[in-house]
């Protein structure tokens, strides 16, 4: 009907966890899904560079950090993709290119100005760690240097009482 799709379909996420969640995956069907649903041109909103994954298939979808490095994460998880695999590599470049100035890593948009979107998150940052470290052997120096960076961040803003406080599932405004 021409419109955008935003929140009717949230497939990427689930799918990912479900991949993740499962001993011994293999099924060939939903790799090839998850696969399908990177993106591979330059955002039209956010100007991003292909090679991160939306939470969903559907038109409207952003490429954001968590349902990339989720999807990094599902597709490590499966196997069947090597860290020297085109696919693999534009989505860890795609999460490189995130990261922010203060070595934290934003929801959609790296640094435009002080929006949750493009705000470093604790969360988020943990997440794209994760993804780069799952993915790291062989690779350049300059995941060793984001993810040392994300360190940083990350004890920078950790709670004095030891937790860190959300972006998106709680409240980001209480510290």
């Amino acid at each position: 009907d021409g419109s955008w799709p935003i929140d009717t379909n949230l497939a990427t996420w689930p799918t990912s966890l479900a991949i993740n969640a499962l001993r011994d995956y293999d099924d060939e069907r939903c790799t090839q899904w998850l696969l399908s649903c990177q993106h591979q041109t330059r955002h039209p909103y956010t100007g991003a560079s292909p090679g991160g994954w939306a939470w969903t298939d559907l038109s409207g979808g952003v490429p954001d950090v968590d349902d990339t490095s989720s999807a990094l994460l599902a597709l490590r998880r499966t196997g069947k993709l090597t860290n020297k695999s085109n696919l693999i590599q534009e989505g860890l470049k795609w999460l490189l290119e995130l990261q922010n100035r203060d070595g934290g890593w934003p929801t959609f948009c790296r640094g435009w100005g002080n929006l949750p979107f493009d705000r470093s998150g604790t969360d988020l940052t943990a997440h794209a760690m994760r993804a780069l470290h799952v993915w790291s052997r062989g690779l350049d120096r300059n995941v060793r240097r984001a993810t040392e960076r994300g360190f940083q961040f990350l004890e920078k803003n950790q709670q004095l009482d030891g937790h860190w406080v959300p972006l998106w599932l709680g409240n980001q405004h209480l510290s």
